[in-house]
């Protein structure tokens, strides 16, 4: 539409000037002794016009042949550029697909690409990283050279794949003084390094850092939180360390991690030291109801401390009078102090409760055996 508008107004201009022209009766006239030439005005215009437009079109001529050197360089540049993107492209699919063999292939086709070469020897080291290739990952890091704070992370993460401690301090210190490194890059590496070193503080605190800055999956930092607590847990354990002092100071939410718990008292359990767990489990109990610490919960009893346990799981009952796991816990807790009334009538309760055959069955042999033991009547089938 714009072409078309432009056309009919240079159209409308050649006609008005025309009939502007028609009227002039004057004449032109070049003295160059001893010759004379004479022109009409409008014949004299038609020729200025023409030759201002040869001049002009020569001018353009010129510029362009002259610059064509220029021009054909960037349009190649361009060309290899975009033949370079495509690559990175392919390059990139298929290190998330996990095509290490084209990604090896592909790096090295860009490597003779300076504006994109980094990138591709970036992804191919990453690769060889992930895969456990020292000789490649070694080779692609050393092409590194414009991108520092790149090759400074991934030497870290070589430094932790592949056990190399020098590489790895060297890294982090190099780390250290890139105040422009995101926080959450530096951290995942100081987890890592504090990891495989097994520094669990460390783990601790870059794992809470990095939930707090949502840069971690919240069921993946729970996970390291909970191991690192029961690295401290298992430690003290073995010098025979108070739990319970040291668990009260836990964040709330990290305190009653049901998962924790349960892993707690199993530690403490399979160390012969469920006494050290038990205050732990009373108290998280008095505050979230979880059952499987209640399964556990005689298991970590002194002798000294069933008669009081006792009567806490009547109490837990009362609570809860429809929960398998108090009564499983009651006839463990009476069986162990040889109630055999009380035992046989929780047991009863927890028939009715559809409780596991399993766990149904065991206790009935265990009192069966107790009442043949003592030369009382067999235990009735149920």
């Amino acid at each position: 539409m714009k072409a078309l508008i432009t056309l009919v107004l240079v159209a409308a201009l050649a006609v008005a000037a025309g009939l502007a022209l028609q009227s002039v009766d004057g004449y032109v006239v070049f003295v160059v002794p001893p010759w004379r030439a004479q022109l009409s005005l409008t014949l004299f215009a038609l020729l200025l016009v023409l030759v201002v437009i040869a001049l002009y079109l020569s001018l353009r001529l010129g510029v362009m042949l002259f610059g064509l050197p220029r021009t054909l360089r960037r349009r190649r540049d361009a060309w290899r550029l975009r033949r370079a993107v495509r690559t990175l492209v392919r390059l990139v699919r298929a290190h998330v697909l996990g095509d290490a063999a084209t990604v090896q292939r592909l790096a090295q086709r860009l490597d003779r690409s300076p504006g994109v070469a980094e990138a591709g020897a970036a992804l191919a080291a990453a690769t060889a990283l992930e895969r456990g290739d020292e000789a490649r990952a070694e080779n692609w890091l050393a092409r590194l050279e414009r991108w520092p704070d790149v090759r400074t992370v991934l030497e870290a993460e070589f430094g932790v794949r592949f056990s190399r401690p020098e590489r790895l301090q060297a890294a982090m210190e190099r780390l250290e003084k890139m105040p422009a490194l995101p926080e959450a890059t530096a951290l995942r590496l100081r987890l890592e390094a504090a990891q495989r070193e097994e520094k669990w503080q460390e783990v601790l605190a870059s794992a809470r850092r990095l939930r707090a800055l949502e840069s971690m999956d919240a069921a993946k930092a729970a996970a390291l939180i909970r191991q690192a607590h029961l690295n401290e847990a298992s430690s003290r354990l073995a010098l025979g360390a108070d739990l319970f002092a040291w668990w009260k100071r836990l964040p709330k939410e990290e305190r009653f991690d049901p998962e924790f718990l349960a892993a707690l008292a199993r530690l403490a359990i399979e160390r012969a030291q469920g006494g050290k767990v038990r205050p732990i489990l009373e108290a998280a109990l008095d505050k979230r109801w979880l059952p499987e610490l209640v399964r556990r919960y005689p298991a970590c009893l002194d002798a000294a401390e069933r008669q009081a346990a006792l009567a806490r799981l009547e109490s837990w009952l009362q609570a809860h009078p429809e929960e398998p796991a108090v009564l499983e816990a009651l006839v463990e807790l009476c069986l162990e102090l040889k109630l055999w009334g009380k035992a046989q009538d929780y047991l009863a309760r927890l028939r009715r409760l559809g409780a596991d055959p399993k766990v149904l069955e065991r206790f009935a042999a265990r009192l069966q055996s107790a009442e043949a033991g003592r030369g009382g009547a067999i235990l009735p089938a149920p």
